[in-house]
């Protein structure tokens, strides 16, 4: 894996080499998954544990060549620590001038006001403030995914199914997503499985947590109907928090939503079944069916008895009708999946880096041009394992 790791290194941009992006990414994903299916003892934890930073340390020296929402980070974050709100004003507005570099020169969506929420700018600023680098942004992220594994191993020493961390801990794309591209996602998931962890005995600081989660990145706001049936005690924690967070951006008004609102208004990428919607609808409608579609669907993943369980079913619906599925979204899939047992979105991390070879640089930025049969390679695996581990699960 780690000689793996090294090719992706020194391969360069990786968009603009994408037969070594597979070539070192799938030799690293077969070696991974002889290392899960051999590693049954506990002897080796400290062994994998090493490893799993070793993996993370060389994919850190990399260029971020995967993604370009890093350099929005970076953006971001310059603004927050200058004292500029980030919600205020467009990149494109004659107001941030002084502040233009060439990160602002690789930003794409200049028109389009920040998406990420305030968890995540304040950890953006104070990137900046240790050291004005896409690096320190990256360790940022490298960081919250290690405390990912350690607080997955806790919860799975408490299962006592501690040799499962190596789903998530040694997953090649857990480590090129977070540790190369330093996307933000690395925090949502930190929180989330922190909320679990911290439930049964402390349930004013799971709240907490999970305010924190969305506050990183939205999707953890799937999980909170559970709490409201099944733990209300998590709730003040989660309102407190919540509020505290936003407050302090609350001078840019519905600004703080402009960008969320055009993203899911327009946005597209690599989706799955929520294909056959649109062209059965229409984009708009398709939108409206997922949504309901998901709604429909609490009433009965709301009974599941493990509470787990029922995030990774509506996790994975959610993503399954999703019209925006980019390769680090896996990621929130994956960080469950050790604690059910499920292989599907193992799999799914695999197959869905064949996502990129759809993915072209112009001067406008990244663009992703669909391609049927691609994503029918990604997507059948996925959805026939689900399946099959769903038809198992119910005859148990």
């Amino acid at each position: 894996m780690e000689l793996a790791f090294l090719g992706l290194l020194l391969s360069g941009d990786l968009i603009e080499n994408k037969g070594r992006l597979l070539l070192f990414y799938f030799t690293a994903f077969a070696a991974y998954l002889a290392a899960v299916w051999s590693y049954r003892g506990k002897e080796y934890m400290r062994l994998l544990l090493v490893f799993a930073v070793v993996f993370r340390a060389t994919m850190l020296l990399s260029e971020p060549s995967l993604t370009v929402d890093i350099y929005r980070y970076y953006w971001d974050g310059k603004l927050l620590a200058n004292g500029v709100n980030p919600y205020m004003h467009l990149p494109s507005s004659e107001e941030l001038i002084p502040y233009r570099d060439e990160i602002y020169e690789k930003l794409v969506y200049k028109q389009v006001n920040s998406i990420y929420p305030p968890l995540a700018q304040l950890v953006f600023a104070l990137s900046y403030i240790v050291h004005p680098s896409l690096f320190t942004l990256k360790l940022a992220s490298t960081l919250f995914d290690l405390g990912s594994v350690i607080v997955l191993l806790k919860i799975l020493k408490m299962r006592g199914a501690e040799n499962r961390v190596i789903i998530y801990a040694w997953n090649p794309l857990v480590v090129v997503e977070f540790a190369s591209s330093g996307h933000a996602d690395s925090m949502a998931v930190f929180f989330v499985l922190l909320t679990y962890y911290l439930l049964r005995d402390r349930p004013t600081a799971a709240g907490a947590a999970l305010a924190m989660g969305v506050a990183s990145k939205l999707y953890p706001i799937l999980f909170v109907p559970f709490f409201l049936l099944r733990n209300p005690r998590v709730m003040p924690g989660f309102l407190a928090v919540l509020v505290l967070l936003y407050l302090p951006f609350a001078g840019a008004g519905l600004k703080m939503f402009e960008g969320l609102e055009v993203f899911l208004r327009y946005a597209k990428f690599n989706p799955g079944l929520f294909s056959v919607l649109e062209y059965a609808l229409g984009f708009e409608a398709a939108k409206h069916a997922s949504i309901i579609l998901v709604a429909l669907a609490y009433p009965f993943v709301l009974r599941c008895r493990d509470l787990v369980w029922g995030w990774y079913l509506i996790l994975t619906l959610y993503l399954v009708l999703s019209p925006m599925v980019h390769p680090w979204y896996v990621a929130w899939g994956l960080s469950l999946a050790p604690l059910v047992g499920s292989y599907s979105w193992v799999a799914f991390s695999a197959l869905i880096s064949l996502s990129y070879l759809l993915v072209q640089k112009t001067p406008q930025g990244i663009i992703w041009l669909p391609d049927p049969a691609i994503t029918l390679a990604q997507y059948l695996p996925f959805y026939g394992i689900i399946l099959w581990e769903e038809a198992k699960r119910r005859k148990q």
